[in-house]
């Protein structure tokens, strides 16, 4: 049975710490913006013409069923591109 090496798991530790601060770093900075947002009033001015539900429901979709709904997006556009090139 191999020794444990005695340095692993305080350099994980060291690894794990650094990584925390980072992601609290990030955290209140991501919270900061946040709370700027709110109080921006041409942020809010805009807010009220967006329907957020939309953005809900989109960011609920996996990656493969927005890529789908882009495709069939696309597909839509192409085939009205093709009936306005025949109607002239």
């Amino acid at each position: 049975m191999p020794k444990p090496d005695a340095k692993a798991p305080a350099s994980w530790l060291c690894a794990g710490l650094r990584a925390r601060s980072r992601l609290l770093v990030f955290a209140r900075a991501g919270i900061h913006n946040l709370l700027m947002a709110d109080l921006d009033p041409v942020i809010e001015a805009y807010k009220k013409g967006v329907d957020r539900t939309l953005l809900r429901a989109n960011l609920e979709l996996t990656v493969e069923e927005r890529i789908r709904k882009m495709m069939g997006a696309l597909r839509l556009v192409e085939e009205i591109r093709r009936s306005r090139g025949a109607a002239r």
